[in-house]
């Protein structure tokens, strides 16, 4: 039982180890786990989710409408692939869905990241079909960490994006990850035309933590443009090279009205797009009683 397993991982010693730095309890999940209520990973706790196969999947139960998981302050939470061993030669992935059979819209995330909690998404791991009316119909971020190193984020359905964030998101393509990966790509308002893939919010930024393809596919919109406002940085401990090339790719993904702004590709700002202004030309000047040529 998922609850009960995160309720018996040890906690972290924060006062020597930060909750980020220690070793993830791990979680492998068989079959398909329905959640009824919201999973709360605590303060001071550090716990992985993989699937035992390819089949493992955690639904929304059909009469749940809040949050899946609660990711709280001081604490961090990895969805990630299982990959093979000598001993265990079977691959798992993952998929978070949040579909209920009636369609109906929930009124919560598929994962809620507190300000000061971490969140970790890996290759192998999909976050789908969460129709809601909440801040991020995959991921809501608000004012912590979020970490995408790989995984698919797709078929969402929120007026407010499918990963609306007030922190930071870091990006990079980590270790088996595709070349199209991380993927934050198809999901829409509930109009299921506008693309709404990641909306960044206040302070909310894209932060390259190392190389990305020009592949993979990182749709990104902000809730209130102006000019000069930063939306893409760069990591400490990213080459600056990597750095202009995934800058450049991010900045042609941008979502938002780009007859108002677009993103500089050398600076990751927003900057306000230029105005045509009418010409007028005079065909004549001659002037003639009676007429107005």
């Amino acid at each position: 039982e998922l609850h009960a397993a995160i309720k018996a991982a040890t906690a972290v010693d924060t006062s020597t180890t930060a909750v980020t730095e220690a070793e993830p309890a791990k979680i492998v999940i068989s079959g398909t786990i329905e959640l009824t209520g919201s999973v709360t990973i605590p303060a001071n706790k550090s716990i992985a989710i993989l699937g035992a196969d390819t089949q493992a999947s955690i639904e929304r139960a059909d009469s749940f409408k809040g949050n899946l998981f609660e990711v709280s302050a001081g604490s961090a939470l990895y969805m990630a692939k299982k990959d093979a061993t000598k001993t265990d030669t079977t691959v798992g992935t993952l998929t978070v869905d949040g579909s209920v059979t009636d369609g109906s819209a929930a009124e919560g995330s598929l994962v809620h990241v507190a300000a000061g909690a971490n969140f970790s998404l890996t290759t192998g791991v999909t976050l789908a079909n969460n129709n809601t009316t909440a801040r991020g119909a995959a991921i809501f971020n608000e004012g912590g960490s979020v970490l995408l190193t790989g995984g698919t984020i797709t078929g969402n359905k929120c007026d407010n994006g499918a990963v609306y964030s007030t922190g930071t998101i870091s990006v990079k393509k980590g270790e088996g990850a595709t070349d199209s990966e991380p993927s934050i790509t198809d999901n829409k308002k509930v109009d299921g035309t506008t693309l709404a893939n990641i909306i960044l919010s206040g302070e909310g930024k894209i932060e390259v933590k190392g190389e990305i393809t020009d592949q993979a596919k990182i749709g990104f919109s902000v809730e209130s443009p102006a000019a000069d406002l930063t939306v893409i940085t760069k990591a400490d401990e990213t080459d600056t090279d990597v750095f202009a090339a995934a800058l450049k790719n991010l900045a042609s993904q941008y979502e938002g009205d780009t007859t108002k702004f677009t993103v500089d590709e050398t600076t990751g700002k927003l900057v306000a797009a230029e105005v045509t202004k009418p010409v007028v030309s005079i065909e004549s000047t001659e002037w003639k009683s009676g007429t107005t040529a």
